[in-house]
């Protein structure tokens, strides 16, 4: 799949947004931090309750489709096939569905 690289948009830890979370490019919106780190604590806690920290990281998978030309299934297996590549790349990072090396498996 291809990368934010592979599309001309720089990948460092961070995109630039407005308030409400557009990029300098058309149609790709943040969706904001997912990583974390959150802290947790259960229901009832006190303060003496100490704090849990929980780490979270997404790898989220892409496709362009136009729905007339393609069934849902497919594009479900397109999203996935992105998706998998992300979590190849490293984890925690986006990668859009290329057609190219699934079309020469």
């Amino acid at each position: 799949g291809y990368g934010l690289e592979g599309l001309g948009i720089p990948s460092g830890r961070t995109i630039e947004t407005n308030a409400y979370l557009q990029t300098l490019y058309p149609n790709i919106y943040a969706v904001g931090d997912v990583a974390g780190p959150y802290q947790l604590k259960p229901p009832g806690a006190t303060n003496a309750t100490p704090v849990i920290e929980h780490l979270c990281s997404a790898s989220i998978g892409v496709t362009l489709f136009n729905a007339d030309s393609v069934s849902q299934n497919e594009i479900i297996k397109q999203a996935d096939d992105a998706m998998y590549a992300a979590k190849e790349s490293g984890r925690n990072s986006i990668r859009f569905f290329d057609v190219m090396p699934r079309a020469a498996a």
